[in-house]
């Protein structure tokens, strides 16, 4: 089977960098660029992305252009305007927010769409079968998704067998790219998670 969407639910910029590299595009989505801890993706799926990038919740801490948003405890970039700026309604907020929105409303409209999609997400978390399964019900429960697989992707260190949940496939990656440089994921173990669940588009994988 192929695949007719690939969607990046985080935890950061890896699984976006890695659809560009196979891809040869980016493929646009609310979680691509963000920091977005398993909780945190519980939480705003939970709340139907409430209160996210609203004035008041915003809050920078000197990593780089990385803004965390207190209505969910993420983190996400703020591109192309003074850091000040993320207090009060300013032109710059209003352009996140706008930004925020269309891709909120893409998610759900691929979601609930009949095409075939993969989710993945990243994690160096151990023992979390549990949240996957809550991600799983929340996308159902709350944005009607239907045809999609989660792919969640843990170090080798965690390797456990197959859930056995035939919405979620947990798979494995020999290490992750370093928080320094998200472009830096182990292709090798990517481009076998790619064969298994291959895109419709054409694909670039490196041939190793």
């Amino acid at each position: 089977m192929r695949y007719d969407h690939y969607i990046s639910l985080g935890r950061n910029c890896e699984p976006a960098f890695q659809f560009r590299r196979v891809l040869q595009e980016d493929r646009s989505g609310f979680f691509s660029w963000n920091v977005t801890e398993f909780n945190s993706l519980i939480s705003i799926l939970d709340s139907d992305f409430s209160n996210v990038v609203q004035p008041g919740n915003l809050i920078y801490e000197g990593n780089g252009n990385l803004v965390r948003d207190k209505s969910h405890d993420y983190h996400f970039h703020w591109v192309d305007a003074d850091l000040s700026e993320i207090h009060g309604e300013t032109e710059a907020l209003k352009a996140h927010q706008s930004k925020a929105l269309y891709l909120i409303k893409k998610f759900k409209t691929v979601l609930s769409s009949t095409e075939s999609k993969v989710l993945f997400y990243t994690t160096e978390e151990s023992d979390v079968r549990e949240r996957a399964e809550k991600v799983v019900s929340l996308l159902r429960e709350k944005f009607l998704a239907r045809n999609f697989k989660l792919v969640v992707l843990q170090p080798m260190t965690h390797r456990e067998d197959d859930w056995g949940v035939p919405s979620i496939a947990n798979r494995y990656l020999d290490r992750f790219a370093p928080w320094a440089d998200a472009t830096d994921g182990h292709v090798r173990s990517w481009d076998a998670v790619f064969r298994e669940f291959p895109h419709r588009d054409p694909m670039h994988l490196a041939g190793f």
